[in-house]
């Protein structure tokens, strides 16, 4: 695995914060340890017009 790809990954991941306002959400987490993510994608037809996701914990 590239590790410079890796952690300019872990410094600047692309699509995070970016949920669109319309699109379909998926969450999955570690109630325990409080860890959640939040996956959420717009759809335009057959089409992904836009996806995003959030993590916590």
């Amino acid at each position: 695995m590239d590790t410079s790809a890796f952690e300019h990954h872990l410094i600047s991941p692309q699509g995070r914060g970016r949920l669109p306002a319309d699109g379909y959400e998926a969450k999955a987490g570690g109630y325990a340890c409080c860890d959640e993510i939040t996956f959420s994608v717009a759809i335009d037809g057959d089409r992904l017009r836009e996806a995003g996701f959030e993590a916590r914990g």
